[in-house]
């Protein structure tokens, strides 16, 4: 036991070594009667929460936005820069002629744009993120991400309805680094124009999943990822309520499979920006009863009625929540991509899907005030119970012993409240199993070998990788997909 004691403070004395934290904010006003446990930050001004970053930066700053205009933030990398960090800004080609991006290039700073080197730009840098302090060698507790739906313009920080993700942990940061050069063409602050490449020109080579202070979160970048299909693939998880605020929604793929689940019974609600709304091309339509796959009945999905003193009032979010507001597996996903054919195959994006109570109840929080502000009504999961489920899976999942030294048995087992026995199996292609460990890499997959699967399946672990290779002591997380779950679950290896 005192073995178990001691393995397991070391665990936690190590988490508490590298350093992780995840922070959300809110441009506009959020339901903290909502919160639960934590109250959202809502009417944050996002442009002097970045300045803080920027301000603390030591070493480095890579800077990539697809629009460059806000003095005050333009002000503070130029401080930065002068006073030794090193900076490295990269920008979409049509913005390159702002003053504030040429005010950079005028103080030495390194600046490129998706014409840089054999990248042709026809499409566009849609990215938002920056990155402090990775290229340093003496700490990984400095090293942070920012990014979400915020461009640094007046308009975004001001009038917009946006949203912001900054995240302390240097695995996460180490992958925006090798996006951010992938484009850029070298790890150093001189760019390479033979090196660098951007959109459809990139390769899927930066890690996916990560384990944030016991939250797992997933990272893809676009367009190499694949990162609707990573979408459509949350959506398929959903057990009771689908919730969204988007900015551009054209994607036949993402409507179609919230259509699948809203046939099945669960709640989907949203809110479309303006611009999008009226677009002869925005799913609206269909989710209204129109369009190429209308959804009979309707979905209440509203026109957004953003408000603000000053500039363009857009809903300019790119969010999705699953299961926000009931007792499955929440999760949120954000970023900059607009679900449309090119956030899909040529802009380049970013997309966290984030599987954490706490952060999905904050952005809940901030829902409720953009769907009641649009017109809608918002009574919770209780939603659901007016209609009809025609599906309902249950699944146990479970380890034993835990911790454990020589192997462990996993037990999985999935029961339908369906009486047709035909659809009562089915393929264990749609059913696999992963471990693990604290950094976000994977130790060890599984897939089931019958052909059909319906009663209960145990998989023995052994503590060994992939390779056959022991695994050191500490802490593992499994991760079981199905065609309508994903579900991760905490294991201890004893040594």
């Amino acid at each position: 036991m005192k073995r178990v004691i001691i393995t397991i403070i070391l665990c936690i004395l190590y988490s508490q070594l590298l350093g992780s934290e995840i922070n959300v904010y809110f441009s506009h006003s959020v339901d903290t009667t909502l919160a639960n446990p934590n109250k959202a930050q809502g009417f944050v001004a996002l442009d002097e929460k970045l300045i803080q970053r920027i301000v603390q930066a030591q070493h480095s700053i890579d800077f990539c936005f697809y629009n460059i205009k806000r003095q005050n933030i333009v002000d503070s990398l130029l401080a930065a820069f002068i006073r030794g960090v090193d900076v490295r800004v990269i920008t979409e080609h049509d913005h390159v002629d702002n003053q504030a991006v040429q005010d950079l290039i005028n103080a030495g700073i390194p600046v490129i744009d998706d014409t840089f080197g054999n990248n042709l730009g026809d499409r566009y840098m849609h990215n938002k993120f920056t990155i402090f302090d990775f290229r340093d060698s003496s700490s990984v507790n400095d090293d942070w991400i920012w990014t979400g739906s915020c461009n640094i313009t007046d308009e975004g920080t001001e009038s917009n309805a946006n949203s912001t993700v900054e995240i302390q942990y240097n695995d996460i940061a180490r992958a925006y680094t090798l996006e951010f050069e992938e484009m850029w063409g070298s790890k150093t602050n001189v760019p390479d124009p033979d090196s660098s490449k951007f959109s459809f020109l990139k390769t899927d080579n930066t890690q996916h999943f990560f384990i944030i202070n016991s939250i797992p979160v997933e990272l893809y970048f676009s367009p190499s990822d694949h990162s609707t299909q990573k979408i459509r693939n949350a959506i398929t998880t959903a057990d009771s309520t689908i919730y969204f605020c988007i900015f551009a929604f054209t994607r036949q793929d993402v409507c179609d499979e919230m259509k699948t689940k809203w046939d099945t019974g669960i709640s989907v609600k949203g809110v479309f920006d303006k611009g999008d709304w009226f677009s002869s091309i925005s799913k609206r339509h269909d989710m209204t009863g129109g369009g190429v796959n209308p959804w009979n009945p309707p979905a209440p999905v509203f026109l957004d009625s953003v408000e603000a003193l000053w500039g363009p009032k857009m809903l300019h979010h790119k969010y999705m929540l699953i299961d926000s507001d009931c007792d499955s597996s929440p999760i949120v996903v954000t970023g900059s991509q607009n679900w449309s054919n090119n956030g899909e195959f040529y802009n380049d994006e970013n997309t966290l899907i984030i599987h954490n109570h706490d952060i999905a109840n904050q952005y809940l929080q901030e829902f409720v005030e953009r769907y009641q502000e649009a017109g809608g009504e918002y009574v919770g999961v209780k939603d659901s119970e007016d209609r009809i489920r025609k599906l309902e899976d249950t699944i146990i999942f479970s380890v034993y012993p835990n911790p454990f030294t020589l192997h462990t048995e996993i037990r999985i087992q999935i029961t339908k409240n369906r009486k047709v026995n035909s659809d009562f199996c089915f393929p264990t292609s749609d059913l696999f199993l992963e471990i693990y460990n604290v950094s976000g890499r994977l130790v060890k997959s599984f897939t089931l070998a019958t052909d059909h699967y319906s009663l209960t399946t145990v998989v023995s672990w052994d503590g060994k990788d992939n390779t056959g290779q022991k695994v050191f002591s500490g802490i593992y997380f499994l991760k079981l997909n199905s065609r309508e779950h994903t579900i991760f679950k905490k294991i201890t290896l004893i040594r």
